[in-house]
């Protein structure tokens, strides 16, 4: 982007281009770095994460244990791997999410509604299909040592859900 504009703009436009990538990367990382702990805050208060990360600290009323674990997990990661690693690892989160969230349309919709729905999208089956085989064709691009690392972090979020669903499973004393 810069460089474009750097062709178009002269130094002036170099100057903007990296000035809007500054303003764009720091409105998205100050979004996440506010919500994210704050998934995993609920997460925990629905009994779907473990119990500590929904705990509140007393004097701020912050989900403070999420917003540890957060930045702990996060700085782990930045710093394991190079930015592209990083954003390579962040895009193929990010397929796999999308493919995820179109099955789950396809489960959905065959699954009996309590009340009608107020919209259904016409063919949205076969988006969602569609969809899910195009993010799998974007996934095989990608190495396997990718893919491992997705893997792996899908394993500790699997590994975090079943011990929060044990503590909501577990008999009450």
């Amino acid at each position: 982007m810069a460089d474009g504009f750097a062709a178009l703009l002269g130094p002036p436009g170099l100057a903007l281009a990296s000035l809007a990538a500054m303003v764009s990367v720091y409105g998205y990382a100050t979004g996440n770095a506010l919500q994210s702990p704050r998934l995993l805050y609920a997460m925990a208060q629905a009994g779907e994460l473990p119990a500590g990360l929904g705990r509140v600290h007393p004097r701020f009323h912050t989900p403070h244990a999420a917003i540890a674990a957060y930045a702990l997990a996060t700085g782990a990661l930045a710093l394991h791997g190079s930015f592209e690693w990083n954003a390579t690892l962040s895009a193929v989160v990010r397929l796999a999410t999308y493919a995820a969230t179109c099955g789950a349309l396809v489960v959905l919709r065959r699954k009996p509604a309590s009340a009608p729905a107020a919209f259904t999208a016409p063919a949205g089956t076969a988006v969602a299909a569609a969809g899910i085989l195009f993010c799998l064709w974007l996934l095989s691009t990608r190495s396997l040592a990718q893919g491992g690392v997705v893997l792996g972090l899908a394993a500790a979020g699997a590994l975090l859900w079943l011990a929060g669903r044990r503590r909501t499973s577990s008999p009450a004393p």
